[in-house]
């Protein structure tokens, strides 16, 4: 689930620079998008609903770990064996949202059974508050897509497109037999191109 914004107007906030402090300012809504601290910001946001989730052990675990909520800033995405566990899941996050006004945009939203081919032809029907959450034959979170048959080969696939890109981006800048030294060239190789695939 994407959970977007907050609808709830924080009265005013100050800002620091240089040690001066700024007049009030209203806050509407929000973290700044792509603030360093945001995503933590957002976290701490949602804390409570996190812990919720975590507490109500309907989430899958590993062993004794678990992973029913796996979630980096506004990007959750709930885990569970069942579908019934998977609805509950939902109906929390939804309670949730309701009572501290977040917006959950449903369309960015998607259930996947993860299972062999033979047997894609599950239907989840999981519903957030009145609305429908499709299924899909794959999931992205945080970047990576997630593939309903487990397969990597997709994944595999755009990793390598990545990384060419990449390398290709860097030889236009001089990563090549003619352009800058070799000791720059692999060290650059080794902090973009491989954690690029990997």
């Amino acid at each position: 689930m994407r959970i977007l914004r907050s609808t709830y107007e924080d009265p005013t906030a100050k800002v620091r620079i240089g040690g001066m402090t700024s007049e009030s300012i209203v806050v509407m809504k929000g973290v700044r998008q792509g603030g360093v601290m945001s995503s933590f910001y957002y976290l701490v946001y949602i804390d409570e609903l996190l812990n919720t989730l975590e507490l109500s052990n309907l989430g899958a675990c590993v062993m004794s770990t678990n992973v029913g909520n796996p979630s980096f800033a506004d990007d959750l995405a709930l885990v569970a064996i069942v579908p019934f566990k998977l609805q509950k899941l939902v109906d929390i996050v939804y309670r949730y949202c309701r009572t501290w006004h977040i917006d959950v945009i449903v369309t960015n939203s998607a259930t996947v059974v993860y299972t062999s081919k033979k047997a894609n032809h599950i239907q989840t029907g999981i519903m957030y508050g009145n609305a429908f959450i499709e299924q899909d034959d794959h999931a992205i979170h945080l970047g990576i897509r997630q593939d309903s048959n487990l397969s990597l080969n997709t994944r595999i696939q755009e990793r390598c497109q990545k990384a060419r890109n990449s390398l290709f981006a860097m030889a236009g800048q001089g990563l090549h037999p003619n352009g800058i030294n070799h000791a720059p060239s692999v060290n650059l190789y080794c902090k973009i191109i491989i954690p690029t695939v990997l």
